[in-house]
């Protein structure tokens, strides 16, 4: 019998859990309740995390500057592709 590729007292490899989806209602409740918080290297990126209330971070926002608008980015006539 071949032997084992990890030790006999290794923890026991199991599947990683899989995350079930939200609904839509349950995201958007989520998302409701986060903060925005400055990041830890906003000096540098101007980035801000979005935190909800147990501490999760669920992404950040970075900043855009000139922004876009309606007619495209600074007034300007979007691209036609």
């Amino acid at each position: 019998m071949p032997s084992s590729p990890q030790p006999a007292d290794a923890p026991i490899k199991t599947a990683p859990d899989r995350r079930k989806r939200l609904s839509q209602k349950a995201a958007r409740a989520v998302a409701d309740s986060a903060r925005l918080v400055k990041g830890a290297d906003h000096r540098e990126t101007r980035r801000w995390d979005l935190i909800t209330e147990d501490g999760t971070v669920l992404g950040y926002v970075e900043p855009s500057y000139g922004g876009t608008g309606r007619t495209g980015r600074n007034g300007s006539p979007p691209h036609q592709r």
